[in-house]
């Protein structure tokens, strides 16, 4: 089986556990460093949008969201949402007292 054919399998994999988990934050993961690797960063800034709304509290897909935004060179972005992190980090120590 060639790279190529492997790749194609593996998109065919996804794409199937995408059917069956919409929500699942490390699917959008794995699809969103596909699309990275491929140069098609726009897209993959959705996928990591997605994983971030789908589980907030996770700090990886907020990585995910910066490693997308630094991919872009959209540096502003990167500082708004550390300093956005920060504050919510902030708010729900504060909830948990």
């Amino acid at each position: 089986m060639s790279l190529e054919d492997e790749e194609v399998k593996g998109v065919q994999v996804m794409n199937n556990a995408m059917n069956d988990s919409i929500q699942s934050y490390t699917l959008l993961h794995v699809q969103c460093e596909f699309l990275r690797s491929k140069g098609k960063h726009e897209w993959a800034l959705k996928l990591a949008r997605q994983a971030v709304n789908s589980a907030p509290s996770e700090f990886v897909t907020w990585e995910m969201l910066t490693q997308v935004y630094i991919d872009l060179g959209e540096y502003e972005n990167v500082g708004d949402l550390l300093q956005s992190t920060r504050i919510s980090e902030k708010l729900r120590f504060i909830r948990l007292c």
